[in-house]
């Protein structure tokens, strides 16, 4: 028995090395044969397979291969493809590897009304279309690598490797198996993920928040003219290399060029660039790149992504702020792909498109599947681990010194905050307080317990104010919020939607009327809210207790020394006002000035409990914003409406009138009644609805004003 043991140890011992042995790493150069030129991004493929590679851009590739033995393919567009078995025994070994360019004698290309290049991508798109329909789902490896440059060179180094899946239904989703990075650089802050790959055989495609028109998009014949530029060979076959070339200037298109192979009518290589039209708002001055992207098929139908390059720069500034230019690159590589499997359902119970897998992670088992140009692998070498993205790309400017980078390379906090981090300014001027100087403070406690505080004097009044609230927030999917507050203040009378007091501060500094009428305020609240996050919506239950004081006007003071003197400020229904309100908040609170397009709505209803005063004071406030044209833009043209409206019962007290804000004279942002200057409609009762068209910088695009459009003025 203890024989027929062993022969079984010996048997399982010898069949798991046979397994561990037969996984091998193969390397070599690819050349072209005639010059002995490196070739970058070669297609290595182990053939009957999915599984494959890219050469570097000095032509170096490595590939594991996990049987004994194996048929590589390379081939490269323009060149006689070579296979080769290689075995384990290549393990260690530098393969040199010499493609055959093909002369290709072209042919005569008749002139026909239409150019051949449209009747190739027509007949490309069709075939698209059959075998894209029977494209359900896939499985990969992905290994992506991203590195930033400045103007000295390379700064940073980031690389992962990852499994990608997608599904035709439920969209892409990643999970990261290992990452590795420049020693100035923390895990945390390495990017380099597959999931921010495009495909550019797709038909819409992601490219910084514009929705791109592929030049394979089943309407690309209504945003594209393609020329027959050229004719090679892949091996036996032709290679049809088509311009791409946009034929709208508004939409989000790309140009360049793509190669097509003939019979199959499937590309095997995409060089784009986006169109004029993909800008970027202030403070991106210029921003360049470009893309090539090759497909293979494996022997199969399906026309998959193998890699992508990509090079590009950014350049960032205003007046006064000017950073460094951003040169980055990514390349990737996507291979051993199964297509049609089932996918697992855990994957799709997030919302989150990217996950890491903790364990495979805490092995750090790298696979370097491109490997590192000569000056990646100088700069893993060399890179000082000091060499902080603050101090790469420092800004300069009278405006630098105000901008805090944050300090990717030194995370830990322990060093401590500047005593100033923890507090911030209150400052304003009216004509009741004078000057308002204060100062607040904000901090976390324990957990979701924080305190908020400050304190101010106003010089006018010459007395203090004071607010201090203590807040707790709890729990995920349901976000509950239990507040209490007391504070003792110069309230407004009316509140604006648009104005800040700060912003308000500016009228009587210049001998113009005060926009606010001011009370004082001395008073509790007690609050509770729950934030449901899967519907976007706040429900908040609060309990207010309040003394409320009349206040007289205390100066006349503006910069300009003129005898201009301020309106008196009112009296008020003076009393005890004890109430509870219910709110119901769609979206977030809102935002001023119509900068930023909303989707909120805000319900509340207040009712008095006792104490001097007797009402019920229902408000409405809602904002919405329909892209109209050009949808496929980051920023498309857009019709903003916001609606305002309220009502009440009871004796409502002058304090509580609601108001429809008015434009600040020649200030009139959106959401203000522009005929009115400098003081608020105000009423027991009121309505107004706003409406405005945002064509953005579009008119000036057709009419060819290109210094307005870098500027970004819009209409």
């Amino acid at each position: 028995m203890k024989t027929k043991y062993l022969f079984f140890f010996i048997l399982i011992l010898f069949t798991y090395s046979q397994q561990i042995s037969a996984e091998s790493v193969i390397s070599g150069l690819i050349l072209d044969a005639k010059t002995k030129e490196p070739l970058p991004a070669a297609n290595v493929q182990i053939s009957g397979t999915y599984s494959g590679t890219i050469s570097n851009e000095d032509g170096f590739f490595v590939l594991t291969i996990e049987q004994p033995s194996a048929l590589l393919n390379f081939s490269y567009i323009g060149y006689q493809s070579k296979t080769i078995k290689v075995t384990d025994n290549d393990e260690g070994r530098e393969l040199k590897i010499l493609l055959e360019p093909i002369i290709f004698e072209g042919e005569t290309i008749t002139v026909i009304a239409e150019d051949p290049g449209m009747g190739i991508m027509r007949e490309v798109i069709k075939r698209k279309k059959e075998w894209r329909s029977k494209l359900k789902t896939y499985r990969a490896n992905a290994y992506s690598r991203v590195v930033l440059e400045n103007d000295s060179g390379i700064v940073s180094l980031a690389e992962s490797t990852s499994e990608t899946f997608w599904d035709k239904e439920k969209g892409n989703r990643e999970v990261i198996k290992s990452k590795e990075q420049s020693s100035n650089l923390q895990e945390e802050y390495n990017i380099a993920f597959a999931s921010y790959i495009p495909n550019l055989y797709d038909d819409d495609i992601s490219i910084n928040g514009y929705r791109m028109i592929g030049p394979t998009h089943p309407d690309a014949m209504d945003y594209y003219r393609f020329k027959l530029e050229d004719v090679s060979r892949m091996d036996n076959k032709k290679v049809f290399w088509i311009q791409v070339i946009p034929d709208s200037k508004l939409q989000p298109v790309f140009e360049g060029k793509v190669a097509v192979l003939d019979s199959a009518f499937a590309l095997l290589q995409a060089e784009l660039i986006p169109n004029e039209s993909v800008r970027f708002p202030i403070p991106i001055q210029a921003w360049d790149v470009y893309y090539i992207q090759q497909f293979r098929n494996y022997g199969g139908e399906f026309w998959l992504p193998v890699d992508l390059r990509m090079k590009g720069s950014i350049k960032i500034g205003m007046p006064g702020l000017e950073f460094p230019k951003i040169t980055y690159q990514r390349i990737a590589s996507l291979s051993d792909y199964q297509v049609n499997i089932e996918l697992p359902d855990s994957l799709y119970k997030n919302e989150d498109f990217l996950s890491v897998d903790s364990i495979a992670l805490a092995e750090n088992k790298h696979i370097r599947a491109i490997p590192l140009s000569r000056k990646e692998d100088k700069a893993y070498e060399e890179l000082d681990s000091t060499m902080t993205m603050k101090k790469a790309f420092k800004p300069s400017g009278f405006l630098a010194r105000f901008i805090e980078i944050e300090d990717d390379a030194d995370p830990d906090t322990s060093k401590g905050r500047s005593i100033w981090s923890y507090f911030s300014p209150s400052i304003w001027y009216n004509r009741v307080d004078e000057l308002n100087a204060g100062i607040n403070i904000s901090e976390s406690i324990y957990g979701g317990l924080s305190v908020h505080m400050g304190a101010a004097y106003k010089t006018g009044l010459k007395r203090g104010g004071y607010h201090f609230r203590l807040r707790y927030s709890t729990g995920k999917s349901v976000r509950w919020r239990f507040d209490g507050a007391v504070s003792t203040l110069t309230d407004l009378r009316y509140q604006s939607m648009t104005y800040s007091r700060l912003v308000a501060s500016t009228l009587p500094l210049i001998a113009l009327d005060d926009y606010f009428d001011y009370y004082w305020n001395k008073g509790m609240r007690l609050e509770t809210a729950a934030r449901i996050g899967k519907i976007r919506s706040t429900f908040a239950l609060k309990y207010h207790y309040q003394e409320h004081t009349a206040l007289e006007k205390t100066s006349d003071f503006n910069m300009f020394w003129s005898d201009f003197k301020q309106r008196p400020n009112p009296e008020i229904q003076e009393g005890i006002l004890r109430s509870v309100e219910f709110s119901y908040i769609y979206g977030r609170d809102f935002i001023p000035f119509g900068v930023i397009g909303q989707k909120r709505v805000f319900l509340s209803v207040e009712h008095t409990l006792s104490g001097n005063f007797d009402f019920t004071v229902m408000r409405l406030e809602a904002d919405w914003r329909i892209p109209t044209f050009l949808q496929r833009r980051l920023l498309p043209n857009a019709l903003d409406i916001h609606i305002q409206m309220g009502t009440s019962d009871g004796d409502l007290p002058i304090q509580k009138f609601g108001a429809l804000d008015a434009s600040f004279y020649a200030f009139t942002p959106f959401a203000t009644f522009r005929s009115l200057m400098g003081r608020p409609y105000e009423g027991e009762k009121y309505a107004a609805i706003f409406w405005e068209h945002n064509f953005r910088t579009v008119p000036f695009e057709l009419i060819g004003i290109d210094f307005l459009v870098e500027k970004s003025i819009s209409l």
